[in-house]
């Protein structure tokens, strides 16, 4: 192989590998933004939930969980990881996207740090 065929090679290799790392780069976060954006918006519809306020107080984290929302059965629960003030739980939660692209929930419920599971929205 010539000098300047090898030059090119490692060129267009090069392009090519840096090219997929920026593709899957951006595509992961793309992904871990629209998983933020979802977990915003759960948040803001639980936020003020008289039970939240109860069992959980003043939210200071509410994030998605990959691993557990991609243990449940159905493709459309997912399960945040909240903590507040006043204590933790895990809210799990069957969301669907509205012709308005947000998030509704069909039912949440929440299971605080001392194992009571309580239902929040029916």
């Amino acid at each position: 192989m010539s000098k300047s065929n090898k030059i090119l090679l490692i060129l267009l290799l090069s392009l090519g590998g840096g090219g997929f790392l920026l593709c899957c780069g951006g595509l992961g976060g793309l992904t871990y933004f629209g998983l933020d954006m979802v977990s915003a918006e759960m948040e803001d519809q639980l936020r003020d939930h008289p039970t939240i306020q109860t069992e959980i107080g003043e939210i200071e984290t509410f994030k998605m969980s990959l691993t557990k929302s991609a243990a449940e059965p159905d493709d459309d629960v997912f399960v945040f990881d909240v903590t507040g003030t006043k204590g933790e739980g895990e809210v799990t939660a069957k969301i669907f996207t509205n012709s308005d692209d947000m998030e509704e929930i069909i039912w949440a419920r929440i299971e605080t740090s001392t194992g009571r599971t309580i239902d929040l929205i029916p």
